[in-house]
């Protein structure tokens, strides 16, 4: 067992600053997955009897499947599309780059997010017949890439509507480029981002997902000079942000601010045929909207609107989330119980533990998590216990549910965690002594009182709970 300070700063070698949630949150749709569940003896404790968890093989218990957050073994999507069709509809009327098909990649990551994403467009042409490429590819080819995605609501629940924004991993915001095409005598530089809908894994399992992106007037009338028009954009910002919103575009309706500084496409076009139009080499930077649908590939993921759905509602019975000040680390085989008062009476459903701010190899590993009794200043019987295997991601919160430990308010239990395989991270606070057991490949190998016990004042408690009804 190590302890390391950090004090909420990354290391900038082996971690990464990540905004990963500790635990799925009702307020962002979310990466969830059809996996095996735990199994308390012989007896599977999920709520599904189907490998798609479909609502129709919900069962109370005894479910050989459970969703869980997840994406699957992670392997990159795969998708394609048909016309795609870029508007900059100014007052020089509907200036378009249409592409004849379009094909795209990427990874999801948790909780609600997509990286590495590289969308192609083939048969590109702008009006005029002018053909389109960007820097290094094929006449009539363009490759945008160096893309991130975000889930996020167009509509909140009950009824919810998912969308997908896309924007530069490098240079997000209204101002990152995302591409610079070349249209013989035509350039044009495009920024900003876009939000699409998304449908086909919206609250249900599948291996298919379709985003759609489409133009609209959604931010009224503009004018310039003696000329007015409405510019086609892509969905503007999410549910909750629409009140902000209409004020933007109502000051910028009366010039007030000029541009709308929100992460939606934008594009600046130069060139002899804006010179022939316009009289000026370059105009002025005007609002685009993208129309687009691409069908993807890839795991059997579910994108879920509300997390705690179909769960019953639990509450924090004993230990606590701890401040992202200090992190540490714990060896496998090493079992380590973290002494804890029962906050509240009831029966303890999930043992959960965070993750720290940093990784060692190897990262692949098992983690047995329980709650156990605590005997005469020593970890006893083990009440309840389940096993987390892969990958544990970095500031993450990784649970094992199924349980069902009655415990006490007031009354003392140890919360235990035993990596196998590899090294487990975690975030803690204080001073307090803490005691680690080490060589251990399960916690059942004799009467935990009897084991060896190392104490080691410097770090108690580590980010460590038990939730239940």
């Amino acid at each position: 067992m190590r302890r390391l300070w950090i004090s909420g700063l990354c290391l900038a070698v082996v971690l990464a600053c990540a905004t990963a949630s500790a635990s799925a949150s009702t307020t962002v749709p979310t990466w969830f997955e059809c996996g095996k569940a735990l199994k308390n003896g012989k007896t599977y404790t999920g709520r599904y009897s189907s490998k798609s968890c479909t609502p129709g093989s919900q069962v109370e218990t005894g479910g050989k499947y459970e969703l869980t957050e997840g994406i699957g073994k992670g392997k990159r999507f795969k998708g394609k599309g048909g016309k795609a069709i870029l508007h900059v509809k100014t007052w020089l009327g509907d200036e378009t780059v249409e592409c004849a098909s379009s094909k795209d990649s990427g990874s999801r990551a948790l909780p609600n997010l997509e990286t590495d994403v590289v969308v192609i467009y083939k048969g590109c042409k702008a009006s005029g017949n002018r053909a389109c490429s960007s820097a290094g590819e094929p006449s009539g080819e363009i490759e945008i890439s160096g893309l991130k995605g975000e889930l996020g609501f167009i509509a909140e629940p009950p009824e919810p509507v998912v969308g997908l924004k896309l924007e530069s991993e490098a240079n997000p915001g209204p101002g990152g480029e995302l591409v610079a095409l070349n249209c013989r005598g035509l350039s044009v530089t495009v920024t900003g981002g876009l939000i699409g809908v998304e449908s086909r894994d919206v609250d249900t399992i599948g291996k298919e997902s379709q985003t759609a992106d489409l133009a609209g007037e959604y931010i009224g009338q503009r004018k310039h000079g003696e000329s007015t028009y409405k510019p086609l954009v892509n969905i503007v910002g999410w549910a909750g942000e629409q009140e902000e919103i209409s004020k933007e575009i109502e000051a910028d309706e009366h010039g007030a601010i000029g541009k709308l500084e929100r992460p939606i496409l934008k594009a600046l076009m130069c060139g002899q045929a804006i010179e022939e139009l316009a009289g000026e080499e370059c105009a002025p930077e005007a609002y685009a909207g993208a129309d687009q649908t691409i069908v993807d590939k890839g795991e059997a993921l579910m994108i879920r609107t509300n997390p705690e759905q179909s769960e019953p509602k639990r509450s924090l019975l004993i230990g606590e989330h701890v401040e992202h000040s200090f992190a540490g680390d714990s060896k496998t085989e090493e079992i380590t119980p973290i002494k804890f008062v029962a906050q509240k009476a009831g029966n303890v459903e999930e043992v959960c533990y965070e993750t720290g701010g940093y990784l060692f190899a190897p990262v692949e590993t098992s983690l047995i998590l329980a709650i156990q009794e605590y005997a005469s200043g020593l970890p006893g019987k083990v009440l309840g216990e389940g096993t987390i295997d892969g990958k544990l991601p970095i500031n993450t919160a990784a649970c094992v549910t199924g349980l069902k430990v009655p415990v006490v308010k007031g009354k003392t239990y140890y919360l235990t965690f035993l990596p196998l395989g590899g090294t487990a991270t975690y975030w803690y606070d204080k001073t307090e002594p803490v005691i680690y057991s080490v060589g251990h490949k399960m916690l059942t190998e004799g009467p935990p009182e009897k084991y060896d016990w190392i104490e080691e004042a410097e770090a108690a408690p580590i980010s460590m709970w038990a939730n239940g009804t």
